[in-house]
């Protein structure tokens, strides 16, 4: 079967699930249509939260499906990578330079922790800053390796905030927003400016919309002059905290989910996260 029509295995890594599903594509009089056929969901019932537990699952789960050589595509969950707003320069002329500015703008931040980690930056616009995200080494190699394993294609491993901003990015109207990224645990938040990213902050976030509501008033009430003053629209996706709520200060935008449609009202973290790449 041509790689072009073969399933596509789409899996998770998350500190306390891994999600996987199983895409099948068809090509209709309408263009290609997917449909997922088959969803799991794994939860760590174990002391380690660490991605070494997310890969273990991830290998069982290619033992299942191997045999019908699906393309994969790994998102990963935001808990396991770090992120970056990387300055514009004009020196810079080669990929080689830019990643060694990434390297130093992560190292200012993170110290000598940041020498092992396997780094990728988005390409921006002219005069733009670039989003950088950073991973363990070990966690990319390693997934690398099981897949190859399994003699599967490996078509994309993504951090969960590049793969869900990809999709969503086209319904983001205003010209000036900001985006909230929420999975359980966390929570990416980032300034778009013309497409642009200008800002960005991580944080963790436990527990529903309640505590999601007190971050976003947190924010705005500590944020400089300029953010206190403004007029804030904020775009957010979050399925698993349910329909979206007024918060003071804050014009709220839910982003629709860009899910297959027989999955389309999906509330399950880790089947929305492997969905997104």
């Amino acid at each position: 079967m041509s790689r072009w029509l073969a399933d596509d295995l789409q899996i998770s890594l998350g500190p306390d699930q891994v999600g996987a599903a199983l895409v099948r594509r068809s090509l209709t009089l309408s263009g290609m249509k997917r449909r997922v056929v088959e969803k799991q969901r794994i939860v760590n019932d174990t002391q380690s939260h660490t991605w070494n537990w997310a890969l273990q699952e991830m290998d069982a789960i290619f033992s299942r499906y191997a045999k019908d050589r699906p393309n994969v595509s790994v998102v990963i969950s935001n808990h396991f990578v770090h992120f970056a707003l990387v300055p514009w320069s004009d020196l810079i002329s080669s990929e080689e330079e830019q990643l060694a500015h990434a390297r130093h703008c992560f190292q200012m931040t993170y110290g000598n922790l940041s020498s092992s980690w396997a780094l990728r930056v988005s390409r921006a616009p002219i005069g733009a800053a670039q989003l950088a995200s950073a991973v363990d080494e070990p966690l990319l190699k390693n997934c690398r390796e099981i897949v190859k394993r399994h003699s599967l294609r490996l078509s994309s491993v993504q951090p969960y905030l590049m793969s869900a901003y990809n999709r969503l990015s086209h319904q983001i109207k205003h010209a000036d927003a900001w985006f909230a990224l929420v999975e359980p645990g966390s929570i990416c938040l980032a300034r778009l400016q013309e497409g642009r990213w200008t800002r960005l902050r991580t944080a963790r976030l436990v527990g529903g919309w309640a505590e999601f509501s007190k971050f976003m008033v947190r924010e705005a009430f500590m944020g400089d002059a300029d953010m206190q003053a403004e007029e804030k629209v904020l775009y957010v996706y979050a399925p698993h905290l349910g329909r979206i709520q007024d918060i003071s200060g804050w014009e709220i935008h839910e982003l629709p989910s860009p899910l297959p449609t027989n999955l389309a009202y999906e509330a399950d973290n880790s089947l929305v996260m492997a969905l997104s790449g």
